[in-house]
């Protein structure tokens, strides 16, 4: 999943990029499995808004570093 945080450029990271570098990944995988941890990795929260938009909110810089915090607390 981190080669697919690099793909879309910071001024093109919005929520439609992000999901359609995504979404292949979380059919692939189950979709649960893959948008739930995103979703608690960008948030902290079980439940927020789309991990889409949180994503696009935060910017591609914060969003990566969040995404990195918690796979480091989840080696």
């Amino acid at each position: 999943m981190s080669n697919a945080n690099n793909e879309a450029p910071a001024g093109q990271f919005t929520s439609e990029t992000i999901k359609s570098t995504l979404w292949p990944y979380a059919e692939a995988n189950g979709k649960g499995d893959v948008l739930w941890p995103l979703r608690v990795a960008l948030t902290g929260q079980e439940k927020s808004p789309d991990p889409f938009v949180s994503a696009s909110i935060l910017g591609k810089k914060e969003s990566i570093e969040r995404i990195n915090e918690a796979l480091e607390k989840l080696a």
